[in-house]
């Protein structure tokens, strides 16, 4: 294979060119203190005037249809007159051929080139430091890391980061201001023929201005976080960098802004063009949707995605919400990406790794990482527990605690308790709507007068919730322990002040399934009594907690138990085992499963069937969803979308007993 790839450095002034090795030109250079060459791509159609522009065009097709037909020399000479064309002060052009076996042609590119000069210490970019705060989460996670040690050294990352996005903005607006103003001044610049160079020397009047006017070097600093962000931001890589803030727990909103600053002017960029699919600009709007971002910057953010969406022939604008956290896609995304996949697991560890490395490498620990720049979030209270007791003080975790409580026990991502904690709040639906407007078995919740309350073990999954959380204002009524499932509810029962109206246990990871085959997954509880997290005393604490006597309401609680489980075994053997064994009695419902499914049924509920297992069906099983559509788990979603069965059933306590 034979590639000629060419750099042309035009001079000031003469339009004359000289050869740059190609494997000297990198996309963004970092040294200590010295000179530097920071070359920057650039977009030719705005840079360049239009008839320049056409010219280059023809001239780079004419050599690629000539080195196809093998006149060599033909190809020669219109490179010499490529070479010849005036290109603005340091703008670099690079032509690359294309090997007959990849179709010939060729391509060409424009990029800028600044010399700076900076005594600064290398930094990580943006998408290298979210990488690094997902893998402290994992990290501080796997080892319980105390939360107070872990927020210290993530506002660090944070502070980083949003350090090299404000210098970004700080440059980008003005350049923007630039040309308005040269707009102002244009009354007719729609008939000007030199517009396209004025827009296009606007912002490299800026960089140069910056960079060397009186060897400032906080100019030089932000016109390195401009290219840092530039080149290193581009295309999807900002969902991608959203997205790992939001799974590390980051809560800052500022951070999600200048996110979605950036990716709103790489959609203006390259969202237009036809090398950029409609599937490629709703994978970009579903991380930024899985990142929880709710402000005012997403919001234009969805409505430049929507007319980028309208210029595509196989997708018109979307009728839903394209950074809805509760969409389908948007929890299909989450699904995929918590399921204990092993590329998942590989990508989860791999960002350890990088965090843990960095830690060990002395040059990464910058004067800015070690001194300041944190951000308030160490200032809030975090939830305590009584230093005589063990009790826990719930006026810590909740506004008024005497407020009904919603708890989902082995909450996962939290989005469940997202959703139903966020009913009425922005969306228009109405927060007293039935858990299921189908079914007469529960009464109605008025869901933004409850508290909620969600545990789990893990501390990843518990400090992606809580940071959409704080971001969503929902802090007062929406709390995450990661604790085990018995401890919390033990504490629920001993002193918390108001009534609890709804346990959750939805799609716990399953037991093994005995059967005659050999292997499995290893990585699941062995049997429902042994590792299993329904299990019959966790059973029995719920049954205490939903008929426990309220200390401000002077009466039981008349609580309900959802149980839900894509996995037809484990909600027969849940149901059974409160049923028999831990006081509850099943509700009947009013959309019952009147027949089993016998079709396109998952691997494990054959082989339970095989087993001679009984099915869910009859009064007790319901047919339709136990909760609002918002209030639906990743889970839940993935089933619908796959159309895997899901059994549900409603359970209260019997009291007399």
């Amino acid at each position: 294979m034979w590639i000629v790839t060419c750099i042309l450095l035009l001079l000031a002034g003469n339009g004359r060119a000289f050869w740059i090795p190609h494997h000297q030109i990198l996309p963004f250079t970092r040294l200590g203190s010295t000179s530097l060459e920071t070359i920057l791509e650039l977009d030719p159609h705005q840079v360049l005037k239009s008839d320049t522009l056409h010219n280059i065009q023809q001239l780079v097709d004419q050599r690629g249809e000539a080195r196809w037909e093998g006149n060599y020399p033909q190809a020669d000479t219109l490179k010499e007159q490529i070479l010849q064309v005036s290109l603005p002060q340091g703008v670099v052009l690079s032509l690359e051929d294309i090997p007959r076996t990849k179709g010939g042609g060729s391509h060409w590119k424009l990029h800028y080139q600044v010399a700076t000069t900076t005594s600064r210490e290398k930094k990580l970019s943006v998408l290298q430091l979210a990488h690094a705060a997902l893998g402290l989460a994992v990290s501080c996670s796997q080892t319980m890391t105390p939360l107070q040690e872990k927020q210290q050294q993530l506002d660090r990352l944070v502070h980083q980061a949003k350090t090299l996005l404000r210098q970004w903005k700080s440059i980008h607006e003005q350049r923007n201001l630039t040309i308005m103003e040269s707009s102002a001044n244009s009354p007719r610049l729609s008939n000007n023929p030199h517009l396209e160079q004025e827009n296009s020397q606007a912002w490299q009047s800026i960089f140069v201005h910056k960079l060397h006017h009186d060897n400032d070097d906080n100019d030089a600093d932000y016109i390195t976080g401009w290219s840092t962000v530039e080149t290193t931001l581009r295309g999807r890589k900002a969902a991608d960098a959203v997205f790992w803030f939001a799974m590390a727990g980051v809560s800052d909103a500022e951070l999600y802004d200048l996110l979605s600053d950036v990716c709103i002017k790489e959609l203006r960029r390259f969202g237009t063009k036809p090398t950029c699919r409609a599937k490629d600009i709703l994978q970009i709007m579903d991380r930024f949707a899985a990142s929880g971002v709710h402000s005012s910057a997403s919001r234009q953010l969805e409505h430049v995605a929507k007319e980028c969406l309208q210029t595509k022939d196989d997708e018109g604008e979307p009728d839903e919400l394209l950074l809805d956290l509760h969409s389908d896609r948007c929890l299909l995304l989450l699904w995929k990406f918590s399921s204990r996949q092993k590329k998942q697991q590989f990508f989860l560890q791999l960002a350890r790794k990088h965090w843990e490395t960095q830690q060990s490498d002395p040059e990464h620990v910058t004067r800015d990482t070690l001194h300041g720049g944190l951000s308030p979030m160490l200032e809030r209270n975090v939830p305590e527990t009584s230093k005589e007791d063990d009790t826990v003080v719930w006026d810590e975790r909740f506004a008024d605690p005497t407020r009904p409580l919603v708890i989902d026990v082995g909450c996962g991502m939290g989005l469940s308790l997202l959703g139903l904690a966020s009913l009425g709040q922005a969306d228009g639906i109405d927060p007293t709507i039935q858990s299921n407007v189908e079914c007469d078995s529960l009464p109605a919740v008025l869901y933004d007068d409850c508290n909620f309350l969600g545990v789990d073990l893990s501390g990843l999954t518990i400090g992606y919730a809580q940071g959409i959380a704080e971001r969503w204002g929902l802090g007062d009524r929406l709390h995450w322990e990661v604790d085990s499932a018995e401890a919390l509810l033990q504490c629920v029962i001993d002193s918390y002040p108001g009534p609890v109206l709804l346990c959750l246990i939805q799609f716990p990871t399953p037991y093994r399934l005995p059967t005659t085959q050999s292997g499995g997954n290893a990585q699941l509880p062995t049997s429902a009594l042994d590792g299993f997290m329904a299990s019959p005393s966790l059973l029995k604490l719920i049954h205490q907690v939903l008929s426990k006597e309220c200390t401000t309401h002077g009466k039981h609680g008349v609580g309900h138990l959802i149980l839900q489980s894509n996995c037809e075994d484990v909600a027969l053997w849940m149901h059974d085992a409160a049923t028999t064994e831990c006081g509850f009695q099943a509700m009947p419902m009013l959309h019952p499963v009147q027949a089993a499914k016998t079709d396109d049924l998952p691997q494990r509920t054959q082989n339970w069937i095989d087993m001679g297992g009984a099915r869910a069906v009859g009064s007790t099983w319901s047919a339709v969803p136990l909760l609002p559509r918002k209030g639906s788990t990743e889970t839940e979603v993935a089933c619908r979308i796959n159309r895997t069965p899901i059994h549900r059933c409603v359970l209260t306590p019997r009291l007399e007993l």
